[in-house]
C-alpha cells in the first residue's frame, strides 16, 4: 500500500515556486538561490531603482512572490 502511495506522490506535478528578490536582497544570497535551482529574479538587477508598487506589478504579471527585508506593510 505505501509503495502505491509514493508512486502516486512521485506523479504528482506541483507548480514552480517563482521568486522576486527586491533590491535588499544580498546579490550573493540570489546567486545562491539561482545555483540551487530556484526560479527567482532580482530587482537590483533587472530594474533597479523601481517604486514599491512597481515591484508589486511584476510579482503579479510574472506570477513571483517578493522576497524582501523590507518591515512596512506592503
Amino acid at each position: 500500500m505505501f509503495e502505491r502511495r509514493t508512486a502516486a506522490f512521485q506523479r504528482l506535478e506541483f507548480p514552480t515556486l517563482r521568486f522576486l528578490a527586491n533590491e535588499n536582497i544580498p546579490v550573493s544570497s540570489i546567486t545562491y538561490l539561482k545555483a540551487q535551482g530556484f526560479d527567482i529574479t532580482a530587482i537590483g538587477i533587472d530594474n533597479p531603482s523601481i517604486t514599491d508598487e512597481q515591484v508589486m506589478q511584476i510579482a503579479i504579471d510574472e506570477n513571483r512572490t517578493i522576497v524582501t527585508h523590507d518591515k512596512r506593510l506592503w
